[in-house]
């Protein structure tokens, strides 16, 4: 995905990274020998925003006309939920993503106590562990706990990075922002906030109205000390100092800020399934994006807003979406680009990377090679490894 391909040739993988690429086969090779003529090898895809732990609430959280009302049907739907048909739905999401060749996974995560689960995914993965809280009063206590769960659970699985996420600013107070912030640069982990998803935002934070302010009445989360800002939504966590190296997803809604976004180091994700599901007209650019040198990657976000987790799905929605995207660009976003939002090593086939590496048969002739995943009738991989360890291999 930098740019180089090879009709033929040999990838080499020794333990778990890909020790050489080579443009002639070398029939003296000694060790196991993986025949994927008639496919195409590229880079396993990243996932870079999803809520696994929401997959058992597909078909049962309605479309409605206001998001604070589709807010309330999932929280009532997901509360309803038993533990074996969560962790049925997570284990079924699972299979849909490896699938259709994901590799990589950044997904946000409101029960610590499904890290066990969690951890035992097959994917290079940040999880971010999502954290709500608009009272202020809340905040204090909300880090004293994330805090316990990311000094719990340092080190010792290579594949899993545990990261934040202030879920969004209609739902997060201005301190709790601060010290998620403060607490990701003492921990060194990511950080990650669903920003401007919504036009309601804006009104909310310029006079403390709108559905959101309905929605947070009736969950009794509304702070009455609170005082709106009068500020669009990125210079309003701007002004918080809460915006420096932050993955930002969705941001539908940025007007003309989005020198913010470069100005703080910022990372964009655009999830098109959940877009044309909500049935929005106004979303990210994602060409403007990266011709301004802001890392896009793709997400699929949760089944309670979008009808599959099947990435093949959701690079063909983003060329419906995104018209002005060529195919080879989608593909960098749903690879290295997303894998350079979230800021990890991975996403390109290249000596020294990690064995992170996805193969499709190919069905039909082609023009170019960046065709092949957009085949009319590809949702699956044929051959899949995640660090070095064969995941997916079909006869």
């Amino acid at each position: 995905m930098k740019g180089n391909q090879l009709s033929k040739g040999e990838l080499i993988v020794e333990d778990n990274s890909i020790s050489s690429i080579e443009p002639e086969v070398n029939d003296s090779f000694e060790g196991q020998v993986l025949d994927l003529t008639d496919c195409l090898v590229m880079p396993g895809f990243v996932n870079a925003h999803c809520h696994l732990s929401l997959s058992a609430l597909q078909n049962k959280v309605l479309k409605t006309e206001k998001f604070s009302e589709w807010v309330l049907s999932l929280m009532e739907q997901d509360c309803n939920l038993n533990e074996e048909e969560r962790i049925t739905g997570i284990r079924q999401g699972v299979n849909s993503l490896l699938d259709s060749g994901v590799t990589t996974l950044a997904d946000y995560l409101g029960r610590p106590d499904l890290l066990d689960e969690y951890a035992k995914l097959p994917f290079r993965k940040i999880i971010f562990l999502e954290a709500i809280g608009f009272k202020e009063s809340k905040a204090d206590g909300i880090i004293e706990s994330l805090r316990s769960v990311l000094d719990s659970n340092s080190g010792g699985n290579p594949l899993l990075k545990l990261g934040l996420a202030p879920h969004a600013p209609y739902s997060v107070s201005p301190k709790l922002y601060q010290e998620l912030r403060e607490l990701a640069d003492d921990m060194d982990c990511p950080i990650s906030s669903h920003i401007a998803e919504l036009a309601e935002e804006d009104l909310l934070l310029q006079d403390g109205g709108g559905d959101l302010r309905e929605l947070l009445d009736k969950r009794d989360a509304f702070d009455e000390k609170w005082s709106p800002p009068g500020k669009p939504v990125l210079q309003y966590l701007e002004d918080l100092d809460a915006l420096d190296s932050m993955i930002g997803v969705h941001l539908n809604h940025i007007g003309k800020d989005k020198n913010i976004l470069v100005g703080n180091f910022m990372s964009a994700v655009f999830c098109p399934g959940s877009t044309k599901w909500f049935g929005r007209s106004k979303y990210l650019d994602a060409k403007g994006f990266l011709n301004g040198s802001i890392a896009v990657g793709l997400g699929t976000d949760s089944l309670a807003s979008n009808d599959s987790l099947n990435f093949f799905r959701e690079l063909k929605i983003t060329e419906e979406l995104q018209p002005n995207l060529t195919r080879q660009e989608i593909l960098e976003i749903a690879t290295r680009r997303g894998a350079e939002a979230l800021g990890l090593k991975t996403g390109v086939l290249a000596k020294g990377m990690p064995a992170d590496i996805i193969a499709m048969k190919i069905q039909s002739e082609f023009n170019s090679p960046y065709d092949i995943p957009f085949e009319p009738n590809r949702d699956k991989v044929d051959f899949s490894m995640i660090d070095g360890k064969i995941i997916v291999e079909k006869e």
